[in-house]
């Protein structure tokens, strides 16, 4: 063990460097896995809802099936893509 704490010195392939202890690991996954499932909770409503407003939109039908592809392939950057440039829903 080296003198820092929760980091052990690991020789490999390349050389000598430098590994996080499993305790240190789970921290770190724990707060990663928080707040990536936040995010993908806020990103799968998103899409959901992005997807009823394209199927109750105006749109032509060939048009609603290219923006629910876009939507489902790129989540993110679909449903962005959507807001600004996307049908509209057919609701007065």
């Amino acid at each position: 063990m080296c003198p820092v704490r929760n980091v052990t010195y690991v020789s490999g392939r390349s050389g000598i460097g430098l590994q996080a202890t499993k305790a240190n690991e789970k921290g770190l996954q724990a707060m990663g896995i928080e707040v990536g499932g936040l995010f993908g909770l806020i990103l799968l409503a998103a899409v959901i809802w992005a997807l009823i407003n394209i199927v109750q939109s105006r749109a032509s039908t060939l048009a609603k099936v290219v923006w629910i592809l876009v939507v489902l392939v790129f989540p993110f950057l679909g449903v962005i893509v959507w807001l600004i440039a996307g049908p509209r829903t057919g609701r007065a």
